[in-house]
């Protein structure tokens, strides 16, 4: 996630670039302690941002696919 952010921060801005990173900058770090639903959300939330981001902007700035596993 923290990859994914800084890269679409580099790249030029266009109103879905920058929903992406508003949400990924939203996605919460710590789910410690939460019930294993929540924490089965979470990361099917970065899972989903992650493949968005490999689909529409990885090669945008020639640093390629970031790895989902």
């Amino acid at each position: 996630m923290k990859e994914m952010i800084g890269r679409l921060q580099k790249m030029d801005s266009d109103e879905k670039k920058q929903q992406l990173l508003a949400r990924a900058k939203a996605w919460p770090r710590v789910v410690a302690g939460r019930p294993k639903e929540e924490i089965k959300e979470v990361r099917r939330q970065a899972g989903e941002m992650l493949v968005e981001f490999n689909r529409r902007y990885s090669d945008e700035d020639g640093g390629g696919l970031i790895r989902t596993s």
